[in-house]
């Protein structure tokens, strides 16, 4: 199985200038799927911090499902004075098939 993290993507930046919030997100995930499965891929990973519940919201309504979680993650966090700092964070990794039909629905 060929699987494609977020971060190997060079997304299309799809701008929709009416509703940047709900639509612009759908179309840069609907453009990284397809260009993963032009690629070959079945299955595509993304990384989203737990506390982010609206990104996890969105990515659930997509098709994204929880794989596994890592509580001892870092993330590199901005601090008020615009200084970078390392932070402890849990992340859940998302998952997705890329597979028409029912294998992909099942997740196989």
């Amino acid at each position: 199985m060929r699987t494609c993290k977020s971060g190997q993507l060079w997304p299309i930046w799809l701008w929709d200038v009416k509703d940047v919030v709900l639509v612009w997100p759908k179309k840069l995930m609907a453009e990284c799927e397809a260009q993963c499965k032009e690629w070959g891929y079945d299955e595509i990973l993304l990384f989203v911090e737990s506390t982010n519940t609206r990104a996890k919201k969105l990515y659930g309504k997509l098709g994204y499902r929880r794989a596994w979680i890592k509580k001892d993650a870092t993330a590199m966090k901005v601090t008020e004075d615009g200084y970078l700092t390392d932070e402890q964070v849990e992340l859940w990794c998302m998952r997705k098939s890329l597979k028409p039909g029912l294998f992909g629905l099942l997740g196989m």
